[in-house]
């Protein structure tokens, strides 16, 4: 019984761990995405600008 516990305490941790960099790689994702339409948005400003 105890070691079912510590079985799932080891898979409830590796799911942790993996939401987790999942998490990290969506913040990279979104923040790359915000440059990306900054970028845009500073383009068209010089087009409007000129």
């Amino acid at each position: 019984m105890l070691l079912l516990f510590v079985g799932m305490q080891v898979l409830a941790q590796a799911q942790t761990q993996q939401d987790s960099t999942r998490i990290a790689i969506d913040s990279i994702r979104n923040t790359s995405a915000i440059d990306l339409n900054i970028k845009a948005l500073e383009e068209k400003k010089r087009k409007v600008d000129a």
